[in-house]
């Protein structure tokens, strides 16, 4: 099992894992399914790794925010310290 703290940087990958939707500095939201992410109104559908910097929050299953950013410069980190098994 592996931990990422609070502050911790946040991955593609953490994404892919952890993630259930997103949204963005333009304040538009996408659901996250496996590496791509959905646009829920228009089903528009891009792969994460070509929208991970404008990334602004990430949620999880349970609707809370575990992973943020500031400001588009900054990495984006954790914000709620989760335990995963793998």
């Amino acid at each position: 099992m592996s931990k990422y703290k609070m502050g911790d940087e946040f991955s593609l990958d953490e994404i892919m894992e952890s993630g259930k939707d997103f949204s963005t500095f333009e304040l538009k939201g996408y659901q996250v399914e496996g590496n791509t992410a959905i646009h829920p109104e228009t089903q528009e559908a891009i792969l994460l790794q070509d929208m991970l910097d404008e990334v602004r929050n990430v949620r999880n299953e349970q609707e809370k925010i575990i992973a943020k950013r500031k400001n588009p410069s900054d990495p984006l980190r954790a914000v709620l310290a989760i335990n995963k098994k793998g």
